[in-house]
Order: structure tokens, then sequence, then C-alpha cells
């Protein structure tokens, strides 16, 4: 497989984010346009206040914008003379730990269940920063943390949420796999493979021996044409990147429908993403004598 080829996937996937990103920081800017299920989430929102409900809105177009900001860095890595597989792991697992919790949060059933995944996942995260490990280092923040996990819970509890959402159904990886799951479910013929991806990903970017081995162990990976080989060993593209397609498609239909996102203002995003799964798909795809005249 030629230089150029990664030059130009590189292109496709920097252009998507600079298109993906107008269109967010369009949204930011004007989070609750009229009709849309922003901005009835904000009308029917009960007695959550207003302002908290922004931003719950504001929260899911910040996660998307985060999902993109981690594609676009795996799309400069793919530029990179010196690279190796382990980012790719790291940059593929956040992307979709960021699309994940978009669709967590767009998901919900009405305004206030909105409200209560928000509240849920930000006490989840504060609470880490409370435990007693944390305090050992920085007793300042541990001190803030825990007032924080205790005012918020406060009041989520106050507004009816008591007991939604607990921690252990709402962290990072049981979301991103759960949407990973969805996909692949949704893809005709296509096996689960969410919790291996994931584990492998994670494992990657924790400096695991599986993940060292998954890139070291050229039995591993399936024979498809866009592989790098960085010294020693076997980067097979397709298997970190096609899942972020898959789920960023899925997470980004939901997020343009819900701040009201036209079909005509987001053709360009729509238009974009063929030409991405077309050009990517024909890559992995290729003959052998394809792939050797590339």
């Amino acid at each position: 497989m030629t230089e150029t080829t990664f030059e130009i996937l590189s292109l496709k996937l920097s252009s998507h984010v600079t298109t993906s990103s107008a269109l967010i920081l369009s949204l930011l800017d004007n989070p609750a346009r009229p009709n849309s299920g922003a901005s009835k989430s904000i009308a029917e929102r009960g007695s959550v206040p207003q302002i908290d409900m922004l931003k719950v809105n504001h929260d899911i177009l910040q996660a998307a914008r985060g999902a993109y900001d981690h594609l676009n860095a795996f799309a400069a890595t793919l530029l990179s003379r010196n690279q190796g597989g382990w980012a790719y792991g790291s940059l593929a697992r956040s992307s979709v730990e960021h699309f994940a919790r978009a669709h967590f949060l767009l998901q919900a059933s009405s305004p206030v269940d909105r409200y209560y995944r928000y509240m849920r996942s930000r006490i989840r995260a504060v609470s880490f920063l409370a435990n007693e490990q944390y305090r050992t280092y920085a007793a300042e923040w541990g001190v803030n943390a825990k007032e924080k996990e205790a005012e918020w819970t406060a009041e989520l509890e106050a507004l009816g949420g008591k007991g939604t959402y607990p921690n252990s159904q709402i962290s990072p990886p049981i979301l991103a796999k759960a949407l990973l799951r969805l996909t692949d479910e949704e893809l005709a013929g296509t096996e689960d493979r969410s919790a291996a991806f994931y584990a492998m990903m994670a494992s990657l970017s924790h400096g695991e021996r599986p993940g060292t081995e998954y890139l070291i162990n050229p039995d591993l990976h399936t024979d498809h044409a866009l592989v790098l080989h960085p010294p020693g060993l076997t980067v097979d593209l397709e298997q970190f990147l096609a899942p972020v397609l898959f789920v960023k498609v899925k997470s980004m239909l939901a997020l343009w429908a819900y701040f009201g996102v036209s079909t005509e203002e987001s053709r360009a995003w729509g238009d974009e993403c063929m030409d991405i799964a077309k050009y990517a798909n024909g890559i992995w795809h290729k003959s052998e004598t394809q792939r050797e005249g590339a």
C-alpha cells in the first residue's frame, strides 16, 4: 500500500472533522433552535432549572466535539514517520467513549431522564476525585470533589433522581460497549465484537501485554490491504478505525436530529461519511492483484 493511500485517508478524515466541528460549533452558539428536541427539553423540563438543562445540551455537543478531536488526532497520526500502534488504540477508544457519552444522553426517554443521566455521570466522575487515594496526593481537590459529589447528589435527589443510573451502569467502558454492540446488531451478518474491540483498544492504551501481542503477532490480523508495518509490528487499521466510523454515524445522526439540524445543513457531513466509507471499504477489501499494483 503506497504512502499516498494513507495521506488520502488522513486528508479525508481531517476534512470530515472540519465539516463536523463547524456544525457543532454553530450549535454551541445556538443550542436550542425553535421546534428542536433541544428546545423541547428546555420547555418540558419540569422542575429542572433551565440553566441545568442548557448544561445538558452543552455537554452533548462537547462530547461529540471531543470524539472528533480524537478522530482528528488519529488522522494526523496516519502521517507520522515514527508511529507504532499503541496510540491508534488510545485514540480509537477515546473517540468511541466520547460518541457513547453523547449517545447515552441523547437516548433519554424524556427531558427529566436526560437530566438524570447527565447528573449521574457528573457525580460518577467527581466521585473518583473524592476517593481516599486521590486525597492522599491532593487533599484540597479531594475535599472539593467530596463537597461537589454531595451537593450534586442532593440536587438530583430533590428532583426525583434518587437511585437512577448507578455508577456500575454508566462507566465509559460500559457506555462505549453498549453503543458498539448496538451498531454491530444493526449491521446484517456482523458478529458482536464490541467487547473484544474495546478490550484490545484499552489494552493498547494501558500498555498491557495482550495489546502488544496484538501488534507483534501477524496471525491475529485479518487479510486487509490497509496495513502499516512499523519495525516488528502489524497495524491493521480496519480493526482500529471501522468501529469508530460506525458509532460516529449512529450517534451523530441522533445529535443532528435532536438539535434540529436540517438534512440540507448536514448534507456535506453525510456525503463525507459515504465518501470515507466507500474509500476505506475499497481499500480494506481489495483483491491481492489490486494490492500488488497499489
